[in-house]
């Protein structure tokens, strides 16, 4: 009766001993994204592109952005302009126009548990032109929320 009692104690101290009750705290960020520049420049102010952060996800959308950009002939210096968007999101920051030269910077791209975190940096100030700064790079495609720092 004794070894019954030893080997039902240690039959239920073994199928209550599993790793499923473990509390995990699941991942807050998952780590940075790698992106690619496709151009970073200023454009003179007229064209008509007011201050935003934009997540382009579609063709449509980015052949409309470069036709109200395209004053100066900047789309011909942009590193590629056909995007497979079914692989890829193209993520822009313009500025308001300034009237010195200022540049933004995308300087990072992080993704976390339930959002896209894309943080910049303004630069400038010296130069007295017109000019409104823009960075545009593309990321493998996501469907996350952006959030713009």
């Amino acid at each position: 009766m004794k070894n019954y009692l030893f080997l039902l104690s240690l039959f239920l101290f073994i199928s209550c001993n599993n790793d499923d009750d473990v509390n995990e705290e699941p991942a807050t960020q998952t780590g940075p994204i790698t992106f690619t520049t496709i151009s970073q420049e200023v454009l003179s102010g007229d064209e008509g592109v007011v201050q935003s952060n934009l997540v382009i996800n579609n063709a449509s959308d980015w052949i409309a952005l470069m036709n109200q950009m395209d004053s100066q002939n900047i789309i011909s210096r942009f590193t590629e302009t056909n995007i497979d968007f079914n692989n890829y999101t193209v993520v822009a920051i313009f500025l308001d126009a300034r009237p010195y030269r200022w540049f933004v910077e995308i300087t990072s791209i992080t993704e976390n548990l339930n959002d896209i975190i894309v943080t910049s940096e303004e630069s400038g100030g010296n130069f007295p032109a017109v000019s409104q700064g823009f960075h545009i790079v593309k990321i493998p495609k996501t469907t996350n929320p952006f959030v713009f720092l």
